[in-house]
């Protein structure tokens, strides 16, 4: 059997959680059953963080054009981007034709990706869409998920937001995005993580990791940690983020007026090896107040054997059983956080175990082998049978 053609459309501008679970994809996908190409609209500094796959990469331009809307102008004439997303959308149908692509991936899919759909599906490419977030404007609208052959869902959470805008669609799968529980295990002793982020070997750190942005419920860790840190003294709170500057000083406002600035300290930016922070943590909180269309900290901090406070929402809510494989909270309660939080302080032997479940449940769950097994099976049925039953 020849080697089945897969060409994934990436146009971000940062590598992220959504990049990452491509890179990951396309690394364990068999390369005796497929041949994957990344197409990239023009050269951006992220993307040489896929440079060590063993794949094609094809640009649609050598760099920012004249007709390129917003990505080239800071004021762009008003229709300047309906022109870049159909030139975009005609140049990768072109190309997908030319180079008798079997399937064409788009990672971010998203309403604003009709024509990258359309076109090639005009040519005879078939079209699957990654839809990897929870908020309604993202999920693919009804028109654009009847000329998909498939739509790959990152959790049931959010392929029931996906059926809500066309609940006909047969073609709507959840897969995982993928957690390499390999790539934390082991990598920092808790000393050496401490020591990197400037902390004694004897410090104890709990932590709340993601973009400084109000959803996240950075504020909500703050007030929880105000609440035991009286009888925890020697404990001190880390807010692992950035990316907001007015939500930064909102929040260590918060601090001043509950008088722990002493015991907050700031990243005030991203870290690059986030395992440094779960390993050196004696809690992770993760209390996004709507949930996650996945959400990756719970099980990279669980990977790093670090119990975490995830949200009673979202993908964490379907995928962990609280008190048995993980814990989980109503990110807005703040009663039951601190009283989650205390269990956790207060019992560690059992805290242990319950850690360990975790490893054991998600480690073969959620690993990159399986998840890419499950897409390739994706694309298989797609290709054998023109639709997924």
């Amino acid at each position: 059997m020849k080697s089945i053609k897969i060409a994934y459309l990436e146009y971000s501008d940062i590598f992220s959680g959504a990049e990452g679970s491509m890179y990951s994809l396309i690394k364990h996908l068999n390369r005796n059953d497929f041949t994957p190409i990344i197409i990239f609209r023009y050269p951006l500094p992220h993307q040489e963080r896929y440079a060590d796959l063993d794949c094609r990469f094809h640009y649609l331009a050598n760099e920012k054009k004249w007709w390129m809307g917003s990505d080239r102008w800071e004021k762009p004439m008003r229709g300047s981007d309906m022109l870049k997303r159909f030139l975009f959308a005609l140049k990768i149908a072109i190309f997908t034709k030319k180079e008798k692509i079997d399937i064409l991936h788009i990672n971010l899919l998203r309403p604003n990706t009709f024509w990258c759909v359309w076109l090639p599906k005009l040519f005879g490419i078939k079209v699957v869409g990654h839809s990897r977030s929870d908020t309604m404007h993202w999920i693919p609208s009804k028109n654009l998920q009847t000329i998909l052959d498939g739509v790959i869902c990152v959790s049931e959470f959010v392929r029931e937001k996906v059926l809500l805008k066309n609940p006909q669609n047969t073609s709507a799968f959840t897969i995982y995005n993928p957690i390499d529980y390999n790539q934390y295990e082991g990598k920092y002793t808790k000393h050496e993580a401490l020591a990197s982020l400037g902390f004694s070997a004897d410090q104890f750190l709990l932590s709340s990791v993601g973009l400084l942005s109000p959803h996240k419920g950075h504020d909500m860790a703050i007030r929880v940690f105000a609440r035991i840190a009286t009888d925890y003294p020697k404990h001190l709170l880390m807010i692992a983020g950035g990316g907001n500057e007015s939500e930064l000083s909102r929040l260590k406002t918060l601090c001043r007026e509950l008088e722990i600035t002493n015991k907050v300290h700031f990243t005030e930016q991203q870290i690059s090896e986030v395992a440094r922070v779960y390993k050196a943590s004696d809690i992770v909180f993760s209390l996004t107040t709507r949930g996650e269309a996945f959400g990756r900290v719970p099980f990279e901090a669980n990977a790093c054997s670090t119990a975490v406070i995830a949200p009673a929402k979202g993908a964490a809510q379907e995928l962990i059983v609280d008190g048995e494989t993980g814990f989980l909270a109503d990110p807005l309660d703040e009663e039951v956080i601190v009283r989650k939080t205390l269990e956790i302080l207060k019992n560690p032997l059992r805290t242990k175990e319950i850690i360990q479940n975790g490893i054991n449940r998600f480690k073969p769950l959620l690993s990159p082998e399986y998840s890419a097994q499950c897409v390739a099976n994706f694309y298989l049925k797609i290709l054998r049978n023109g639709i997924i039953q």
